[in-house]
């Protein structure tokens, strides 16, 4: 990996970390990562143990990734989408990394 490169993805990961941090802490979620391979430049967003994969994502589309997970997995639980529910989930959850 060129060390440009990979300066950009350490820089990008402390933004995506104090980017997502606020947000998460007030749904009392603790367990969160933004990491990237050396390797394959695959970067993953970690909330509680659920992958994402966010390569050559923008802050804004993290974020988004971040209000998916907020969505599927607290608000839904909770309430029904009726017949939407599962085509909902579906797209919300493309990039998980199964």
């Amino acid at each position: 990996m060129n060390n440009d490169y990979l300066e950009h993805l350490k820089k990008k990961r402390v933004k995506v970390l104090a980017t997502i941090k606020p947000v998460l802490e007030t749904f009392e979620i603790n367990d969160f990562d933004y990491t990237f391979d050396k390797d394959t430049h695959q970067e993953t967003l970690i909330i509680e143990k659920t992958k994402i994969g966010c390569t050559l994502n923008s802050i804004e589309a993290i974020m988004q990734e971040v209000l998916g997970y907020l969505f599927v997995k607290k608000w839904i639980p909770r309430r029904s989408l009726g017949s939407h529910e599962d085509r909902c989930i579906e797209a919300i959850t493309h990039y998980w990394i199964k």
